[in-house]
């Protein structure tokens, strides 16, 4: 972890993403052509993710599942690679931040 800037309050947390699939070998080529504007109202990613073909993962507690962190993690693990998760603090302490939101949701 570090802080964007000198003056800034806002730190910045590494975070790991990673390709699973069986296109994994050539991931780094073909997820960026599938990312496309047009490809991606084809919803491309989200097919081949589902059909396990080639899937991009964050570590992160928001947005992914305990099954999706633990095939990553695995895959890293075995080429070798470091994992660093990504979480906001103010996500773990209540009345701040996502709580004070999920709390507030419907109260008009």
């Amino acid at each position: 972890m570090f802080w964007f800037n000198d003056r800034s309050r806002v730190m910045e947390i590494p975070l790991t993403t990673g390709l699973l699939g069986t296109f994994r070998p050539i991931g780094s080529l073909l997820y960026p052509w599938l990312d496309t504007a047009q490809l991606k109202r084809m919803h491309l990613t989200g097919a081949f993710a589902r059909a396990r073909l080639l899937e991009r993962i964050r570590l992160t507690p928001e947005g992914s599942s305990l099954a999706e962190a633990k095939r990553l993690s695995r895959v890293l693990f075995r080429d070798g690679r470091a994992a660093r998760l990504h979480a906001v603090i103010s996500q773990f302490v209540p009345r701040t931040g996502l709580h004070t939101v999920r709390a507030n949701r419907g109260r008009s």
